[in-house]
């Protein structure tokens, strides 16, 4: 992999943790919404 695809799939993997973190804190249903959010 290139330098950027690993900078992409970084933020992508940390973008999935923080909303599997909200999810688990707020309570909230899985939607498309919180991954575009």
């Amino acid at each position: 992999m290139t330098e950027g695809e690993k900078g992409v799939l970084s933020l992508f993997v940390i973008g999935a943790m923080i909303v599997v973190g909200k999810v688990l804190a707020g309570g909230e249903p899985i939607t498309p919404r919180l991954f575009v959010g």
